[in-house]
């Protein structure tokens, strides 16, 4: 009895090992075996081959990350010329850089532009392998990098000397799928480094090609293909987890915020409205919504979203906030301040919000109330330069005019690229009688954004102040081409 038919007892999985075991035996020098499987599976097969063959010497290649070469690793190989069956795994790492949709059908997948090196390699140098090699070669994969090869490396597979598919061991296909899910968590994508999204990509690869309905985990290989930019295959992975699933309202709102991260609007908006449709209460789906009606200028619908997501989940700090900066941009800012305030309620150490309603608090004339405000949101985040910056503006707008330049100064500490705060910082040294310091802080401020209208203006004003006459109506004149119809100037 075979180690192998101890280990499992599935019926065709043994009798695959059988004809794999035969052929190996009967191979005498020189061949190419594939053999289809999951990644485990092919290891407990290797085992048993070792078991069954003990007369034959092995050899082994395993790789954890992409080759470009095959000819050269082998050829290395210490004792080569004893090893009669060579096993070589991990071979589909090598594909994961050039994965396109298609895998099991057409399309890019397949196109001649997106050949791997390795496979390149291999169709070349098929000759060298046959003559310069005395070894049996097994090779290890799953389903979809086999296609790969009978697609992409025609010349060599065309030589093999036979294929095996072992049919996925349920057992441990689960216990491969409930391991990746554990170690891949939604809340883990995002700290992924670039390569590490890749190889997550085809690990579930490998198991979804054996286990198409499995839709969690064809959700997360989408949002790792949109990570990696590879966003067609990403809605493309949606869409089938769709066709598996039809009365999920998740995949539409995934499928939203794709489209809406490329810009297409109004198809993410029709995505979220099937989500809506098919969950009426998903929070979720009515906060992406409201985001993107507000990109499409759509503000009635945008406020209808927010309080439908408000009146769903009225402790959600983040949505009162986002009404209130919606209300603000329609000048509705009693309204809009009732909104932050409620936010602050609900969190308050949340200092945008803190720092947002400084704005309708200046609008509506509360000044001392605005500075208040802006004041809270630096204690609870020292950094945040933009609070910095419309601190001093406001200042400025109040006449305290060393105040705003020692908030403008801290702001551009912050970000010195920031031509705001340079123009702003101008502005106030004007209005202090250092016209030079001023210059010099405007000209900083037209050197970051050359097209900046009322930085020309003020250096005009400035000059003219100077006495430089020529030079205040040169800037001047760039002002007027920058703006014709700007009465000031």
């Amino acid at each position: 009895m075979t180690l192998l038919s101890q280990e499992t007892g599935d019926i065709s999985e043994f009798e695959e090992y059988q004809m794999l075991l035969r052929s190996l035996r009967w191979t005498e020098g020189f061949g190419i075996f594939f053999v289809s499987c999951l990644p485990n599976q092919g290891e407990r097969i290797i085992r048993g081959l070792r078991e069954d063959m003990s007369q034959k010497r092995f050899g082994f290649l395993s790789f954890t990350k992409e080759t470009k070469t095959l000819y050269d690793k082998v050829e290395d190989l210490t004792q080569r010329e004893e090893i009669e069956i060579l096993c070589i795994t991990g071979l589909e790492k090598s594909l994961n850089p050039y994965i396109k949709e298609g895998y099991g059908g057409q399309g890019d997948y397949y196109r001649e532009d997106t050949v791997p090196p390795i496979l390149g390699h291999l169709n070349w140098q098929r000759e060298r392998f046959r003559d310069d090699f005395n070894t049996c070669l097994v090779f290890f994969l799953p389903k979809f990098a086999i296609k790969y090869f009978i697609r992409r490396a025609p010349d060599f597979y065309d030589w093999r000397s036979g294929v095996f598919e072992f049919p996925p061991d349920k057992k441990l296909l689960q216990k491969s799928l409930q391991e990746l899910e554990k170690q891949l968590g939604w809340e883990n994508i995002e700290g992924l480094t670039f390569e590490e999204c890749r190889s997550r990509i085809l690990e579930i690869e490998a198991l979804l090609d054996e286990d198409s309905d499995q839709v969690v985990l064809l959700y997360k290989q989408a949002l790792l293909l949109f990570r990696v930019g590879q966003s067609e295959e990403a809605i493309a992975r949606v869409d089938r987890g769709i066709a598996l699933e039809s009365d999920n309202s998740f995949p539409w709102i995934l499928r939203g915020y794709f489209l809406y991260s490329l810009g297409n609007l109004e198809a993410a908006l029709d995505s979220l409205d099937k989500a809506i449709a098919l969950k009426p209460e998903d929070h979720q789906a009515l906060i992406l919504r409201e985001n993107m009606l507000n990109n499409l200028r759509m503000y009635s619908e945008e406020l209808d979203s927010l309080d439908k997501a408000i009146a769903l989940n009225p402790k959600d700090h983040q949505a009162w906030f986002i009404k209130g900066v919606r209300l603000n941009d329609l000048g509705m800012y009693t309204e809009a301040l009732n909104s932050y305030n409620k936010a602050i309620a609900l969190k308050p150490d949340y200092h945008f919000a803190w720092y947002n309603k400084g704005v309708p608090l200046k609008n509506l004339g509360r000044y001392t109330e605005a500075l208040d405000s802006l004041d809270k949101a630096i204690a609870l985040q020292p950094n945040f330069m933009e609070v910095w910056y419309h601190k001093g503006v406001l200042l400025n707008d109040l006449g305290r005019y060393t105040e705003a330049l020692n908030s403008l100064d801290k702001a551009i500490a912050l970000k010195p690229d920031c031509h705001f705060a340079w123009y702003s910082k101008g502005v106030t040294l004007k209005n202090l009688g250092r016209y030079t310091e001023a210059l010099d802080s405007l000209d900083k401020a037209i050197a970051l954004r050359p097209n900046f209208m009322e930085a020309w203006y003020n250096r005009g004003i400035l000059l003219k102040n100077l006495g430089r006459y020529t030079e205040a109506l040169d800037s001047l004149d760039k002002a007027i081409a920058l703006k014709p119809d700007d009465y000031k100037a």
